[in-house]
């Protein structure tokens, strides 16, 4: 029999994306595959948490760890949704995302390990 998937309207909404710019700690600009040959240019933003600021002490690590680990390379984002269940913006028009990239180990949560870091703190609504 087929494996059973019990939650399959949470496991929408990951994409394949390649990043080609990184603007600091926790933004950066990819190649979004969309899939059924559809692709766009976005900026994503990560989604919950709050990298150093480019001005502040630290600033310019948290950019440097985002662009060791993925730029140039193909990741994979998993949308924040909002309270409709449609894919959620942040300011400035930004796709909210967790961010997962591979290694040898397998996928990791980049949100995560810049938390882990200390190169970002969660993010505080307002």
């Amino acid at each position: 029999m087929p494996e059973l998937i019990k939650d399959l309207e949470n496991s929408l909404y990951h994409y394949k994306a390649y990043v080609f710019e990184v603007t600091d700690g926790d933004t950066f600009k990819v190649d979004w595959d969309l899939g059924r040959r559809t692709t766009a240019d976005e900026i994503i933003r990560f989604s919950r948490i709050n990298a150093i600021e480019l001005k502040d002490d630290g600033g310019e690590a948290a950019k440097q760890f985002v662009i060791e680990r993925v730029l140039n390379k193909t990741i994979i984002l998993k949308t924040e949704l909002d309270k409709r269940g449609k894919t959620k913006y942040g300011g400035f028009d930004r796709f909210l995302a967790e961010v997962y990239y591979y290694t040898e180990e397998g996928w990791i949560n980049l949100n995560d390990e810049l938390l882990e870091a200390g190169l970002a703190v969660m993010y505080k609504r307002k």
